[in-house]
């Protein structure tokens, strides 16, 4: 009973500290709905999304102040009333931003909970919504579990899960950040799962809590059709779940210390709620400390004062000397306002020798204006010979490179393999590998040749060849193209006639590599007149 009665003194000394529990000033008609707000760790990014949610870009302080990094900027409860993304078509709403959690100040999380009380009690009255934004990757340590209790506290355990959804922040949807979570199999649904589960081992939540994965800095990207379709995405469905929500009513310090001595009675949540006034009361002592350092403070600026009110007054007489040397002066001044005077005399008659003066540069005046005018017809037709230099000058360039190129080309056409050699035969009736009378094409740079006694053409340069045969038949007969010994069969020049003479030809592409042997091998009944076999070189690559 002593915890119990030491918390109900705390958070009576809580109300004193600052907080007015007079009657509502009835916001309804100033803060419209929906009402939503933004709760969460310090520096997970709460008034950076105010700002997009409000239309703003992600760091303008204009709308919500916002720092680098994840340093938290919002010390105090900030309400703003918006037009939700900026569009007056998707209609206004009321924006709550609320300090983050986890201050490392030297007050902690004492007064920002008094402000937020306060604010919400006396100045909102109820909302629609809390929305829990959270760092996918931040653990759920004691700051965390020491922010949930708060919430608990703040809203009512039994009903506040019925008002809060999740923002994941810092989620991106850029395509390097949705490859590398598909590689770990982390996915929106899978984030969302894990964050309840963890918030379910930390408070009362006893159901799925929805959530959204707004990325605050997707407005910079217009272009990126993947964040814009996920951005849009979200922030309807928040506009959506933010609308249909009921209303929460918010609880003053007073509505707490009746729920704690409800609870008492009842005897089930005492030992709870003394945990978390434990943590207020230990708050508000920090609190203490920083009044009681400031009072050591303004001792010390009463004696700073007091060593400037003495400064002060002997300033005071450094200032009537100086008067007094300033009068002085003065009668100094009077004494040269005559002398100017003589001089005025004296710059008049002076001022009749000038007059004469600016008639003569008058007169060299029109001389230097005739002169002008040649100099700039000069300067014409310098400026038009310069252009032509320059001109002459460019195509100058251009054709020089243009040699260059040529040169270059010519270069590699002079080095690039040839090869075109055609054999013939008049007339075979042997079966087997076919030799040839001679050569009647013989074109190379490699030193390749058809050897006209065995018929084959040994492969100086590798590359990619076209190869040629035609023929007359007479009787049952088949040509083929062999290659390295291996019978193209797709190659065949054949009649299957029996009797009379056809003519058939065929023409190949292949890769042949140095060493590579072609020849081609014939099957008879019949003869075989005119034989042609030509190679070609196409292109010399590597194949």
């Amino acid at each position: 009973m002593t915890v119990l009665h030491g918390t109900i003194l705390l958070l009576l000394s809580v109300l004193s500290y600052g907080l007015a529990d007079g009657s509502l000033d009835n916001p309804t008609h100033v803060y419209p709905y929906p009402r939503i707000i933004l709760m969460g760790p310090s520096g997970v990014g709460k008034s950076t999304l105010a700002n997009v949610l409000a239309g703003c870009l992600p760091n303008d302080n204009s709308c919500f102040k916002t720092c680098p990094g994840s340093r938290s900027c919002t010390n105090e409860t900030t309400l703003n009333v918006v037009t939700y993304l900026g569009d007056d078509a998707s209609g206004t709403l009321t924006l709550l931003d609320m300090p983050g959690f986890g201050s490392t100040g030297i007050e902690g999380d004492g007064p920002s909970i008094v402000n937020t009380i306060d604010v919400l009690k006396h100045s909102l009255g109820e909302a629609n919504m809390i929305l829990l934004c959270l760092d996918y990757n931040q653990r759920f340590g004691p700051v965390m579990q020491n922010m949930i209790r708060e919430l608990e506290s703040l809203f009512g355990r039994q009903q506040v899960w019925d008002h809060v959804s999740i923002e994941v922040t810092k989620w991106k949807f850029s395509e390097g950040a949705i490859m590398d979570r598909n590689i770990s199999g982390i996915t929106e649904d899978y984030a969302l799962t894990d964050i309840n589960e963890q918030l379910m081992k930390i408070s009362h939540l006893n159901k799925i809590l929805p959530g959204v994965f707004i990325d605050s800095f997707a407005t910079m990207y217009p272009n990126d059709e993947s964040q814009q379709e996920y951005y849009q995405k979200y922030t309807k469905d928040l506009w959506d779940m933010a609308v249909a929500m009921p209303l929460l009513e918010f609880k003053s310090v007073k509505d707490i210390l009746l729920e704690l001595s409800e609870c008492h009675t009842a005897n089930d949540c005492c030992e709870e709620l003394e945990a978390r006034l434990t943590q207020v009361e230990a708050d508000v002592v920090e609190v203490r400390k920083v009044g009681d350092h400031n009072a050591d403070d303004i001792s010390t600026l009463d004696s700073t004062v007091i060593i400037n009110k003495d400064a002060i007054s002997y300033h005071s007489d450094a200032i009537r000397n100086h008067s007094d040397a300033i009068s002085g002066n003065s009668a100094t001044i009077n004494n040269n306002f005559d002398a100017i005077s003589n001089n005025s005399d004296i710059i008049s008659i002076q001022s009749e020798a000038i007059l004469a003066s600016v008639v003569a540069i008058s007169g060299n005046s029109n001389a230097i204006s005739n002169n002008s005018d040649a100099i700039r017809n000069s300067i014409d037709a310098i400026s038009d010979n310069y252009v032509n230099i320059q001109s002459n000058n460019l195509n100058i360039l251009a054709n020089t490179f243009q040699v260059a190129i040529n040169t270059g080309a010519i270069g590699e056409l002079e080095h690039t393999p040839v090869v075109g050699v055609c054999a013939w035969r008049g007339k075979t009736t042997s079966t087997g590998t076919i030799t040839y009378d001679r050569l009647y094409s013989l074109v190379h740079t490699d030193h390749s040749t058809m050897n006209t006694a065995t018929g084959k053409y040994t492969v100086t340069t590798t590359g990619l060849f076209s190869i040629t045969m035609s023929a007359w038949t007479h009787g049952l007969t088949s040509v083929y193209l062999v290659k390295n010994g291996g019978r193209q069969e797709e190659t065949v020049i054949s009649n299957n006639q029996g009797s009379g003479a056809v003519q058939g030809s065929r023409s190949v592409v292949m890769c042949l590599r140095e060493g590579d042997e072609i020849n081609l091998d014939a099957t008879s009944n019949g003869n075989i007149y005119d034989m042609q076999f030509c190679v070609t070189l196409e292109s010399a690559i590597t194949c």
